[in-house]
């Protein structure tokens, strides 16, 4: 959610986060306070459904590759934002990981059309530390889970570090 402003302009990081992948639909109710700290009336309330934002690419096209951009910021307190990129409709799942190992969030699992997309994971109730991101793109035509040749399409981890 981006409020305009004459020079400036703030990003909502809870608007992309839907705990678990559900349908988490926040609602908000936005005022504007100026410089001296007047408030103005609140606006209609709006409900937005929180799934993956898609990125409008600015030459429309699809990527011509898979691929999982560095998470940004990185490091980061409390969300940090994963943008990936999916050249054909993918089983795409995204998955962070402790240092341990242990599976601790799911920010993406299902099927998703080719296009530029990204996720936020706001982490503001994990502690400080290294995590993993694991990201995998598998082949979805005809119900298959790899490419000819019985491999997966695209898999890749990431570091993510959150400081508090």
């Amino acid at each position: 959610m981006v409020a305009a402003t004459t020079n400036t302009y703030w990003v909502d990081p809870e608007f992309l986060y839907a705990p678990g992948g559900g349908d988490f639909v926040p609602t908000y109710r936005v005022r504007a306070k100026d410089t001296q700290a007047k408030y103005s009336s609140y606006i209609d309330e709006v409900s937005v459904r929180a799934e993956l934002l898609k990125i409008a690419a600015l030459d429309q096209d699809k990527p011509k590759e898979f691929s999982l951009s560095r998470s940004f910021p990185n490091p980061f307190n409390p969300s940090t934002q994963i943008r990936f990129d999916l050249p054909e409709a993918s089983s795409v799942s995204l998955f962070i990981y402790d240092i341990l190992g242990r599976q601790v969030a799911e920010l993406v699992s299902g099927e998703y059309e080719a296009g530029y997309l990204s996720v936020t994971w706001n982490a503001s109730s994990f502690a400080s530390g290294v995590y993993l991101a694991r990201f995998v793109a598998r082949q979805i035509e005809g119900g298959r889970a790899t490419d000819a040749k019985g491999s997966l399409r695209f898999s890749t981890t990431q570091k993510l570090v959150l400081t508090k």
